[in-house]
């Protein structure tokens, strides 16, 4: 998936937080929340730091040169043990913001199992590859990216809490 369609699904997810659970955000102060919001929306980029054509890589362009020694692009850091570990760690420092990553950063793997390339979620020690129909790019991707804004929009226009 494009960066564009993640970040959308983000926004989606946070709209659909903010519609059908808000007390899980609104209880929390306003500063808080964008933190919140920043994490989450940041984190459905992430995994694609192993790949030197993403927009996260071109801010830090080290970052895939490196990774690439030890990984293949959509190997074990589109797995579910970044996930794991980057979680634990934050866990430490806020239990709100570790579920703001776990979101986004699951997002991201969701999206990318949706595509004809897929994703091996417990790469590399088995192999739990899930594929899906879509080709990065094409006029599926773009409904679905439209269908995200249209979906949002509306939830945001019905509930207060946004």
């Amino acid at each position: 998936m494009l960066f564009k369609t993640h970040l959308m699904f983000g926004i989606f997810l946070i709209t659909l937080l903010y519609t059908f659970f808000p007390s899980i955000i609104t209880s929390h102060n306003i500063y808080s929340q964008i933190i919140f919001c920043v994490i989450l929306l940041t984190s459905t980029s992430l995994p694609d730091i192993d790949t030197k054509e993403s927009k996260i890589s071109r801010k830090i362009p080290i970052l895939p040169t490196i990774i690439s020694i030890f990984t293949i692009h959509r190997g074990i850091i589109h797995s579910v043990y970044p996930v794991i570990i980057l979680s634990a760690v934050l866990y430490q420092y806020s239990s709100f913001y570790t579920f703001a990553f776990i979101i986004g950063y699951s997002s991201h793997l969701i999206l990318d199992a949706l595509t004809i390339q897929g994703i091996n979620f417990l790469h590399p020690f088995t192999q739990f590859h899930v594929k899906g129909f879509i080709k990065t790019g094409s006029i599926f991707e773009l409904i679905l990216f439209i269908s995200l804004i249209a979906i949002s929009a509306v939830l945001a226009l019905s509930t207060r809490h946004l």
